[in-house]
């Protein structure tokens, strides 16, 4: 049940036609905001944005690879000409590929950082740019519980996502005086298509769940209800911080 209303509000989700992202679309588009779904794929997130359509808000589905700088740069500036403002971004694309330290090569090294920590700065740099001139924002960032617990054969990922917690308390710091705030939100094992095959094998489930004390792997939802949490007026004191959505995992 949503308890608030962000009507009025439109709002830009990177890497949202599945998972995490859509799931936070959707929870913002349920509480009356306007949303531009980003996805690499054209026709994946298109159709993502047309199942928002039947909650009563403006939803359209974008093109773009938050890895390639340009791209990252320009996706708001589309969703202000669509919508006229913009008042939350949620950096949620990311990619891993799970490879030995020994065997990364400069180029997946590059791939990974410029999706997961690049192109979230660009991105964000260009959001805050139409922030500023309304003197408000909200901006959510995902990280991972892996910006806090190093993985074997994670390095380019867990690098990056570090890079997330340091990045946000910067931007925090930075753009407070515009009314911007900067936020980010971990989570720890979630059931989503990316790490589907890893949790479809009985060791890895069992592995994950040994390491959550609440013994159950998350949904997109239980990410989705923090991030928008953020965005509303409730979280207006909140800038700059790091929320675990972990079930636990970083406790001992």
């Amino acid at each position: 049940m949503i308890s608030y209303s962000l009507a009025g509000k439109a709002a830009l989700i990177t890497g949202s036609s599945r998972g995490i992202g859509y799931a936070i679309g959707r929870r913002l588009a349920q509480a009356g905001c306007d949303v531009a779904l980003v996805g690499r794929n054209e026709s994946a997130v298109k159709a993502a944005a047309e199942t928002l359509l039947p909650l009563g808000v403006r939803s359209v589905g974008l093109a773009a690879d938050i890895g390639k700088t340009a791209e990252a740069q320009a996706v708001p500036r589309r969703v202000v000409d669509l919508f006229g403002r913009l008042d939350i971004l949620v950096n949620n694309a990311g990619m891993s590929i799970r490879t030995p330290a020994l065997e990364v090569t400069e180029d997946l090294w590059d791939k990974t950082l410029d999706t997961n920590l690049k192109g979230m700065f660009f991105c964000s740099q260009s959001a805050a740019s139409h922030m500023v001139k309304q003197g408000v924002g909200s901006i959510v960032n995902i990280g991972s519980v892996q910006s806090f617990v190093a993985q074997r054969n994670q390095a380019p990922y867990d690098a990056s996502k570090g890079g997330v917690v340091m990045l946000t308390k910067v931007l925090a710091t930075e753009w407070a005086r515009y009314g911007i705030r900067v936020n980010c939100v971990a989570p720890g094992s979630i059931r989503t298509e990316i790490n589907r095959d890893y949790l479809s094998r009985p060791e890895n489930l069992q592995k994950n769940l040994s390491m959550i004390p609440l013994g159950r792997i998350g949904d997109p939802e239980d990410v989705a209800g923090m991030a928008a949490f953020l965005c509303t007026e409730d979280a207006s004191y909140i800038t700059g911080a790091t929320i675990l959505v972990d079930g636990g995992w970083t406790l001992e």
